[in-house]
């Protein structure tokens, strides 16, 4: 019982052990997916592409004063850097050329104590338009992902995601609301991602919601979507700009039941290979049970000092041998006494028809005497198959003595 049960519990408790590790770096893989494929690329992408036609027809002086004004927007480590300062690879130039992100992962104490990270900070790297194309854009990104215990992903932006709004609705500023749909329309061919303007009541959210974004904050309106959704107030006005920043994969918007089958399936490997071997030596031994109780008496159940029914099965195979025994034991002694016991029977049964017929009393003495030997014989005989029957039951002990044999064996013949 106790091996049993420490066995199952093992097994049980490797199983939870091994759903864990798995799961973790499944979840781990899929949140460091969506953050370098699905926000840096798609979500940023995008407003450095605004950030580029914001500076059409302006010259350095202009460019210095736009990016006063865009520092306070976007996260600390925004500014402007010469691309020799940043020393690109010739892998970096062609990514620069293709007006691409660069991402580099830096270490540099000043850009720490700026970004007030501790080891180390992604910052990243886009290329200016002509006439300044010898310059690049920089920033950190300081998106979070954060994953409750019901594997709802949320994901928060801070300045970076304040910025990207502002950026996209400088376009609508200064025009009339019917001319928005041609800003709006600019905006979703810039944009990688989807890019949509409501008015108020035609977004669900919550009331909460609504009174943050009426008071001009950004706010995420996911609300148990797969899709990553971000919504801000276009000033003074009852319209919103929606952000549909990053669709959460399938396997992670699920991730609740994913981990429950997940976890099922993985505790469930353990226990059927603890369970196999068990309910295998089970069915040999029923199937052993079935075919000696169909009077296949040499029937033995296949032993294994490993598994965990070999004591069962040890007692099956020395009751089958025992009752096996027994069987043949009978069988040769019922053969035996029956042909002893014909002999005195027929010589009985001669006797009485001849003192039947006889009327010579030393004749009929004679076969009376000879009846009289064939009982004894035959009390003879049962008291032999009374001992062979307590030799067969096993009970009771021998007792052991010192024998002439060669009195015996005259006594015997």
């Amino acid at each position: 019982m106790i091996k049993l049960f420490l066995t199952l519990y093992f097994t049980f408790f490797a199983g939870l052990i091994f759903s864990v590790i798995v799961v973790g770096n499944l979840l781990g893989s899929i949140t460091e997916s969506i953050e370098t494929e699905e926000l840096t690329e798609r979500a940023l992408s995008g407003t450095f592409g605004l950030l580029n036609e914001s500076l059409k027809g302006l010259d350095a002086e202009q460019l210095n004063t736009k990016l006063a004004e865009y520092k306070q927007q976007f996260p600390p480590l925004f500014d402007i850097v010469e691309v020799d300062v940043l020393k690109p690879t010739a892998k970096e130039r062609k990514r620069f050329h293709q007006h691409k992100i660069v991402t580099r992962v830096e270490k540099d104490e000043e850009k720490l104590k700026i970004s007030g990270d501790d080891e180390e900070v992604t910052v990243h790297y886009y290329q200016l338009p002509a006439p300044f194309s010898s310059q690049l854009w920089q920033t950190n990104s300081d998106f979070d992902i954060t994953i409750n215990q019901w594997m709802n992903i949320t994901i928060t932006g801070h300045k970076m995601i304040r910025a990207m709004f502002y950026m996209a609705e400088q376009g609508f500023y200064g025009r009339p609301v019917a001319e928005w749909k041609q800003h709006l329309s600019k905006l979703q061919k810039r944009q990688r991602f989807p890019v949509r303007l409501s008015e108020f009541a035609d977004e669900k959210m919550s009331t909460n919601d609504l009174k943050k974004i009426k008071q001009g904050e950004v706010v995420n309106i996911t609300q148990g979507k797969n899709i990553v959704t971000f919504a801000h107030r276009i000033e003074n006005t009852g319209y919103v700009l929606v952000f549909e920043i990053s669709e959460v994969p399938w396997l992670l918007y699920h991730m609740i039941y994913v981990l429950l089958v997940a976890l099922a399936l993985l505790i469930a490997l353990p226990v059927f290979l603890w369970v196999w071997p068990l309910w295998r030596n089970l069915t040999q031994l029923q199937t052993a049970a079935e075919h000696f109780g169909k009077g296949e008496y040499d029937t033995r159940v296949p032993q294994s000092k490993y598994s965990r029914l070999s004591h069962l099965s040890q007692a099956f195979n020395v009751m089958a041998e025992h009752t096996q025994r027994s069987i043949d034991s009978h069988k040769e002694l019922t053969s035996a006494v029956s042909h002893e016991l014909r002999t005195p029977v027929a010589r009985m049964r001669f006797s009485l028809e001849m003192l039947d017929v006889s009327d010579n009393n030393d004749d009929k003495k004679r076969y009376i005497q000879d009846i009289n030997t064939d009982i004894e014989e035959l009390d003879l005989l049962l008291g032999e198959l009374l001992t062979y029957a307590r030799f067969d039951s096993n009970s009771g002990s021998m007792t052991m003595q010192s024998q002439n044999i060669r009195q015996w064996l005259n006594d015997s013949m």
